[in-house]
């Protein structure tokens, strides 16, 4: 086939200008690097915009003698490095390139293809299961991630942002050694298709995985002359898996390989060697990332450092550093303010903090240590309140309960910094602060309270911190008042059908607290059962459940045996009212720890049972909690009332032995 090959890159890969007025002019030498490949026509660099607040640029490039030279701009973005390419036919050794705030004279030139250029862009959904339909998922997808020069169409991650749900397209000039038949193949996950100068050769359009055979199935010949040919690769990726692997097989060659960097016309490599004194690069080094949320190390270097000055940087954590070079910890991926001062002169400049995205895996533990180390010295009553609110969120999906009660804690006494739009992380501390190890039971209700301060869009999110509000004001403080002019402001309608069942049990809850146990157990039967129906078959699954949770509460597994109660409880919610279950969850309340909640619970077990031994065991276990709580003078009547009633039970002979101490 002819060669095709476009007159400009401008052609291939969108907007590559960008005219444009910033602050002021920075004038930068660039040399070339030791491992450029060559010999080229075009060069890329990267360049920071140090000191420039303009979101856009002009550029220019000159040879170290003054003669100007065609460049462009081939990605920008605001806090980030930005990617120029540039005429480098003289084979000069050095160039100067100025970022000004005024337009510059233009230098016309239409740069070869060259290399293999890469463009990424979000990709929102939808039909890819034909090759028309892949094509149409690129042109209409419109925001762009991030553009720059690949070695080769041999990738595994996302190299300009999250490696899920993005259409790349990969466009080489592609050098054939050789007149003749050539053969392509594409591997990918997800769909791909591979074009040779306008010539859809292989494509495998759907979603699916990587198969190492697939080259034996999607692939496809085309014949091509000796020189540059243009090759596009078009990359859909739809979940969170990735490949893209592009082949041929050369005439007279047997065997698939994938196409090699250097079959892509080469693009000379070159670095910023000399500049002003203030200015600095920077790049992510690592990042910690689970879910949404993400701590990320940044080295931030000077270029061209003089010994006779000194260097100060300045986070917008309030932290400070000393020296050339530096890395620092920061708490939230965002656009960053970071100051740099020589002594002589100072410059603030935005930096777009992001995770490293060419980083293989997202998390090591090795690393978070470190990490961890910072994120815990950092003053965080300086910090603005979008960092801790991510490292709240970090530490709750990690489970680090140091960190998160050290973070949540600051964010309740800062509760005023924050908005409705923080709601959800109140929600959450409100969960936390309940927990078993946690127990700071005055502390959730905090958090619970601050989040319903705000007007919240989410009606069920409000509705939501509702019912956890209510459970625990009369779980652990015993407010059957407060929880039922709680419950009476729900709006079931804003309510999911799992969520009107629990609060149909919660009103429930709330008559057997207010000590009208007929009426809490009609409303028990009204809420109905999720369980077995049939009445021969549920005694028996219920009595192997009953066993089961024992089992567990023997073993210490104090999580499955309240797991299991608290099924049982909700599948048919009349089982509140068993003592046998209730006294289950009490004794794992008791080995945690969670004396409040105990208390209640014994109480709730001598309101629903008549049965001598167990009112004995629930009188001695009030007894425990009572004295835990240092409710001394409650303790002594519970013990009276044990001794009392129930002289002879093994339970009052424990408390004999055990609370002599006790007066009767």
């Amino acid at each position: 086939m002819k060669r095709l090959v476009p007159r400009r890159w401008v052609a291939l890969a969108g907007l590559l200008v960008v005219p444009a007025i910033v602050r002021a002019d920075c004038r930068l030498v660039l040399g070339k690097m030791d491992n450029s490949p060559g010999p080229a026509s075009v060069a890329q660099a990267c360049i920071w915009p140090v000191g420039l607040t303009g979101r856009q640029y002009a550029v220019a490039v000159t040879t170290a003698r003054g003669q100007p030279v065609g460049a462009q701009i081939l990605w920008a973005a605001v806090g980030q490095p930005i990617k120029i390419i540039f005429d480098c036919s003289t084979r000069q050794d050095r160039y100067v390139v100025t970022l000004s705030d005024q337009a510059l004279p233009v230098t016309p030139w239409e740069p070869p293809m060259a290399g293999c250029l890469l463009e990424v862009r979000d990709f929102a959904g939808g039909d890819i299961e034909t090759v028309a339909a892949v094509k149409d998922r690129w042109r209409q997808a419109n925001h762009v991630q991030g553009r720059g020069f690949v070695p080769n169409i041999f990738l595994g991650i996302n190299p300009f942002g999250p490696s899920e749900n993005f259409v790349a397209l990969f466009r080489g000039a592609l050098v054939a050694p050789q007149d003749g038949e050539y053969a392509f193949a594409t591997v990918s996950d997800d769909a791909s298709v591979l074009t040779v100068d306008g010539q859809d050769v292989a494509s495998w359009p759907g979603g699916h995985g990587a198969d190492a055979y697939a080259f034996r199935q999607h692939n496809g010949k085309i014949k091509l002359t000796a020189g540059p040919h243009r090759l596009d690769y078009l990359w859909i990726q739809a979940g969170e898996s990735l490949t893209a692997v592009a082949a041929w097989k050369l005439p007279g060659i047997d065997r698939y390989a994938v196409v090699p960097a250097n079959a892509f016309v080469a693009v000379a490599q070159y670095a910023v060697v000399d500049a002003p004194a203030t200015y600095f690069e920077w790049q992510p080094v690592a990042h910690s990332r689970a879910g949404n949320f993400a701590v990320v190390d940044y080295r931030f270097a000077v270029a061209a450092p003089q010994s006779n000055l000194t260097y100060r940087w300045s986070f917008d954590d309030g932290t400070t550093a000393r020296g050339a070079v530096v890395t620092h910890t920061f708490p939230r991926p965002a656009l960053r303010p970071v100051r740099l001062d020589t002594g002589a002169a100072s410059v603030t400049q935005t930096v777009a903090v992001a995770p490293r995205w060419d980083q293989i895996n997202d998390w090591s533990d090795e690393q978070f240590t470190r990490q961890r180390v910072q994120l815990l010295k950092l003053n965080r009553d300086q910090l603005p309140v979008d960092d801790l609110a991510n490292v709240c969120r970090l530490a709750d999906t990690i489970h680090d309960p140091e960190l998160l009660t050290a973070y949540g804690l600051t964010c309740l006494q800062r509760s005023r910094d924050f908005t409705g739009g923080h709601a959800d992380l109140f929600y959450a501390l409100g969960n936390y602060f309940q927990e078993p190890a946690v127990r700071r039971y005055d502390t959730a209700e905090q958090a619970l309270h601050v989040a319903l301060g705000w007007q919240l869009p989410d009606a069920n999110l409000r509705e939501r911190i509702k019912l956890r509000l209510a459970r625990l004001l009369l779980d652990t403080f015993g407010k059957p008042d407060e929880t039922g002019k709680l419950l009476a402001e729900i709006q079931p309608g804003n309510l999911t059908n799992e969520q009107r069942r629990l609060l149909a049990i919660l009103r429930a809850d709330l008559v057997l607290a207010r000590d009208d146990l007929a009426g809490a157990q009609a409303q028990y039967n009204t809420i109905g059962c999720l369980g077995e129906p049939d009445r021969a078959r549920y005694s028996v699954q219920r009595q192997a459940r009953l066993e089961s949770a024992r089992a567990y509460l023997g073993r210490q597994e104090f999580a499955a045996a309240e797991n299991l109660v608290r099924t049982v409880e909700w599948e048919v919610p009349v089982e509140r009212l068993a003592p046998d279950f209730s006294l289950v969850l009490a004794q794992v309340h008791i080995a945690r720890q969670e004396f409040a909640r105990a208390m209640l619970r014994c109480q709730r077990l001598l309101a629903v049972t008549n049965a001598d031994n167990l009112r004995a065991t629930a009188l001695f276990h009030l007894v425990e909690v009572e004295r835990a709580l240092q409710l001394d003078v409650l303790a002594g009547q519970s013990l009276q009332q044990l001794l009392t009633q129930y002289p002879y039970s093994e339970f009052a002979a424990r408390a004999k032995e055990r609370w002599t101490a006790v007066k009767n």
